[in-house]
């Protein structure tokens, strides 16, 4: 019985993910078609669109560089006295932005270079299956798998009631889930965005699509494709997450093909949910249109103040005042799928106790990079509205995000705090890890100063702030040093706790609870058999063509050493380095090594200084 609602659970949140690709398709072929007056456009003509760009005015750097200029002419239209009163902002206003466009064409065309022309892409992938495999040591040594299966238990527990309350606001930071869902972070990124991208292209190519109807229970062989593919994409993900008790599926494309995305790791057994958000691929140009449109929207519609638009458009729908025939709703395809595993969760629970009373699941956000970004969006959501998340069926936990850039404005940081204090004995907050140097978590630039914010003109280009409760890490290698926790500037003083959660010290082995392997109820033949049918489609339906690397990529990779991604990763500087997901790791091993020496770590007040 358990099995089968199993089933219909994951099938929700997978149909919900292959109707979002289904609407990207549709949604690019009405795009495409209504720019041809001569209606010389034909589905034919949308094959090897994904991952080449095609010259309409749907290009996404088009539309990038449009918007940039458009917001530019509209800043000094209405607030053309600041050229006086904000000398500075406006130089600075005329240069980050133009440059920022001039530098993602000279970026773009290095992609079609050496990606689509030279061969890049091939290489990369070739490097990617020689020295990654799907399953790096970082996924799946020992210490990793002991590390998430005796921390998957503790993620279902409910919060913590305090006797009384307290003169101080009390927050604990836990060490094994700050490593157990930075590993899931990880793992995310091994999402196959070339299957996504042909699944997107077959849909998109079939003259039947329109005949397809998702909710039905006929399956057109075009819908039976994309859902292979589509599990395909995953498999790698649900593969790894299976060996430690998991189960996964992905949710929302977030108006994106093949870039950001949002998945749910769950466990039916240990009682919660995971929200994941993929960061960005250093390969993936998509992802960096998203994270250089720093121009703030107001997002009061869902958030608050203003917020980085590229990261805003990302996850909540479109303002119906932009007269948009856009109706994606990433947000709300990610509710859906929360409650509909919840369901599945309480469900099982009840199976397994009858008569018992049902327990809300635990809903914990996390992310790294873009993901870090994203998941803070999501984490501000569900504070500003609590009820979006069912009572009854969800209870919001912590976010423990990594390598985080700021999203908002003061105005949006002054809020995000005070819901943060909302219930003053709250426990759960949203942690942000810094890596030591990392410079992603100094982007955008802003002043965490609410003293000198207050001053700042809302079209002020230094006008971002961080949000959450910062935990500064040691990142020089080899070095252990106190794990350093500072509140955000609009944050009143918190008493932080850093403990070492359910994998004390490390060294010796969990008790063996029937956590280790997969989960009982874990039945993944449904997507098996999809696989097994789309070996036998999927070759038709090649998108990326990829070309063989010229061959002065081939002569550099034999001088790059035995492990060329290595050789490349130690050429990085320490600021770029500290923001990989790797080292994050190392630091979060070397925090955990201080702490087990009883010295506590550093909690400090907010410099108003800085």
């Amino acid at each position: 019985m358990s099995e089968k609602r199993r089933s219909n659970g994951v099938s929700s949140a997978k149909q919900q993910h292959v109707h979002d690709v289904s609407r990207l398709a549709r949604r690019h072929v009405t795009q495409v078609t209504s720019t041809e007056a001569d209606g010389s456009t034909t589905i034919q003509h949308l094959i090897g669109l994904v991952p080449k760009r095609d010259s309409n005015s749907n290009h996404p750097y088009i539309r990038y560089a449009l918007r940039t200029y458009r917001n530019l002419f509209l800043t000094f239209l209405f607030n053309w006295n600041m050229i006086f009163t904000m000398p500075f902002n406006t130089v600075l206003l005329l240069t980050v932005y133009p440059g920022l466009v001039i530098g993602l064409l000279i970026l773009e065309l290095m992609f079609w270079l050496l990606m689509d022309r030279f061969g890049g892409n091939a290489l990369i992938s070739g490097w990617s299956d020689k020295f990654g495999g799907g399953s790096p040591h970082f996924f799946s040594s020992p210490e990793t798998k002991r590390l998430v299966t005796v921390t998957i238990p503790t993620l279902g527990n409910a919060a913590p009631v305090l006797d009384a309350h307290p003169a101080m606001q009390l927050r604990t930071f836990d060490l094994s889930i700050a490593q157990t869902l930075l590993i899931l972070s990880a793992l995310i990124y091994e999402r196959d965005d070339a299957k996504v991208q042909e699944a997107f292209q077959m849909y998109a190519s079939d003259p039947e699509r329109d005949l397809i109807d998702f909710n039905d229970q006929k399956q057109h062989p075009a819908e039976r494709r994309l859902k292979c593919l589509i599990s395909e994409s995953e498999l790698t993900i649900k593969r790894q997450a299976r060996e430690w008790g998991l189960d996964f599926s992905g949710v929302s494309e977030l108006k994106s093909l093949g870039g950001p995305f949002a998945g749910i790791f769950w466990s039916t057994r240990s009682n919660f949910i995971v929200i994941t958000f993929k960061g960005t691929t250093p390969t993936n140009y998509d992802e960096f249109l998203v994270d250089a449109n720093i121009q703030r929207k107001d997002a009061r519609s869902f958030l608050y103040g203003d917020v980085h638009e590229g990261f805003y458009d990302s996850l909540f729908p479109c303002l119906g005042g932009s007269k948009s025939s856009d109706t994606r709703n990433p947000y709300g395809a990610i509710l859906s799928a929360i409650h509909s595993t919840a369901a599945l969760i309480q469900r099982f629970h009840c199976d397994q106790n009858p008569g018992a009373p049902s327990r809300p699941v635990n809903i914990w956000v996390t992310g790294h990079s873009l993901g870090a970004a994203l998941a803070t969006a999501l984490y501000a959501r569900f504070l500003k509205s609590p009820r979006d998340l069912d009572p009854n069926m969800c209870v919001l936990r912590s976010g423990y995000l990594f390598g985080t850039p700021a999203i908002g404005d003061s105005d949006f940081a002054a809020h995000f705090a005070s819901d943060s204090n909302a219930p003053y004995d709250a426990q759960t907050t949203l942690w942000r890890i810094v890596n030591g140097s990392d410079i992603i978590c100094r982007l955008p630039p802003g002043v965490d100063d609410p003293s000198i914010s207050m001053y700042f003109a809302r079209q002020s280009i230094f006008n971002f702030a961080h949000v959450g409760l910062e935990v500064l890490l040691e990142g020089r290698p080899g070095k252990i040093r106190k794990p350093t926790v500072v509140p955000s500037a609009y944050q009143p003083s918190v008493d932080v706790t850093v403990v070492l959660g359910a994998y004390g010290d490390g060294k010796e082995d969990p008790d063996d609870d029937g956590a280790v392997g997969s989960p009982d109820n874990f039945d993944d033949s449904d997507d098996e058999d999809e696989i097994i049918h789309a070996a036998g489609t999927s070759s038709s339906h090649t998108i990326i063509g990829r070309k063989e690397p010229i061959w002065w990529l081939r002569f550099i990779e034999r001088h790059l050493g035995a492990n060329p991604i290595k050789t490349l990763e130690s050429l990085y500087p320490s600021f770029f380095h500290n923001h990989l997901p790797y080292r994050y790791f190392d630091s979060l091993k070397r925090a955990r090594e201080y702490v087990v020496k009883d010295e506590g770590p550093t909690v400090i007040k907010p410099n108003k200084t800085d």
